[in-house]
C-alpha cells in the first residue's frame, strides 16, 4: 500500500509542477510593415505589458465580505525611448485597450476599458497607464474591469516623431538634403 501512496504523491507533484503558474506579464514583439518599396518604422520594437490586479470589496456588509478581482491599470515596460523630449507638440502617446470576450473565451474586439498617457517622450522603464484616464483629453470610461471579463489587450504606441531611417526629423520637419541626415528644416 505504501508504494501506491508514494506513486500518487509523485503523480500529484508532477501535475502541479507541469501546470505552471498564473502570470499577468505579456511580451509583445512588434512586426514592421512596408508600403511600396519602403518600410514604415515603428516607434518601438518591444513592449512588455503587465496588469495591476486589485481586490475590491463588493459587499462590505456581509460576513465575510465579498471581493472581486479587477484590473485598474496597465503597465508598459519599454526597452527603448519613444518620442523626442525636445518636441513638445504633438505629444507621444501610449494607450492600453482591454477588449471583452465571447462565451467561448475568444476576444470579441469590443473595447471595455482603456487608458492613455501623454508626454513628449517615454524613457526606458515601466510606465503605468490607469484605466478610464486620458491624459491627452477627455476621460475614457470605466476605471476598472473585472479580470473575468477581459479577453485581450490592444497596445498603441505613438511617437511624436517619425523616422525615415536612423535619423528622425520631428513632425512638421523634413530633410532639406536627403544625403545629410542632420538637415531637418520646417515644412512650408
Amino acid at each position: 500500500m505504501q508504494p501506491i501512496l508514494m506513486l500518487a504523491i509523485v503523480g500529484v507533484a508532477a501535475v502541479a509542477i507541469g501546470t505552471g503558474f498564473l502570470n499577468n506579464n505579456i511580451e509583445l514583439w512588434i512586426q514592421e510593415f512596408g508600403v511600396g518599396s519602403g518600410d514604415i518604422e515603428t516607434p518601438v520594437e518591444h513592449v512588455t505589458v503587465d496588469f495591476n490586479i486589485d481586490q475590491r470589496v463588493v459587499t462590505p456588509a456581509t460576513i465575510p465580505p465579498t471581493f472581486k478581482n479587477v484590473i485598474d491599470r496597465c503597465e508598459f515596460t519599454l526597452t527603448e525611448v519613444v518620442g523626442d523630449p525636445l518636441v513638445a507638440n504633438p505629444q507621444s502617446k501610449m494607450t492600453c485597450k482591454i477588449t471583452g470576450h465571447n462565451a467561448n473565451w475568444q476576444s470579441n474586439g469590443e473595447i471595455i476599458a482603456e487608458g492613455t498617457i501623454c508626454a513628449s517622450s517615454f524613457g526606458i522603464g515601466t510606465h503605468p497607464i490607469p484605466l478610464g484616464v486620458n491624459q491627452c483629453g477627455t476621460n475614457l470610461g470605466p476605471t476598472t474591469v473585472l479580470v473575468r471579463d477581459a479577453g485581450d489587450v490592444i497596445v498603441v504606441v505613438q511617437a511624436n516623431t517619425y523616422s525615415a531611417g536612423e535619423h528622425p526629423c520631428p513632425v512638421g520637419q523634413s530633410l532639406s538634403d536627403p544625403n545629410d541626415p542632420e538637415s531637418c528644416v520646417m515644412d512650408t
